[in-house]
């Protein structure tokens, strides 16, 4: 399957990083405890230094997060902030 994502790296090479480059994944108005988790997750196996979790008003219960996100929870550098506006 060739996706609009392979195309674009195809046609976009990436270049050699420093070894002073870190990888931050952020992520926007993410409203599911679940995602949230995932996206920890996520970070911590691709080697992320942090999440960054930019949202609004909404709340989300721990546990949740924790539960999905799992040994990633306790692991992971989250930092949240709050969406202007």
């Amino acid at each position: 399957m060739n996706t609009g994502s392979v195309r674009f790296f195809n046609e976009h090479p990436v270049k050699e990083l420093s070894s002073e480059s870190e990888l931050i994944l952020a992520a926007w108005k993410i409203t599911n405890a679940e995602n949230i988790g995932k996206i920890i997750r996520l970070a911590h196996n691709v080697g992320a230094s942090q999440v960054l979790f930019v949202k609004g008003k909404e709340e989300h219960r721990p546990s949740k997060i924790k539960k999905t996100a799992g040994f990633s929870f306790g692991q992971m550098p989250c930092r949240w902030r709050l969406l202007n506006g």
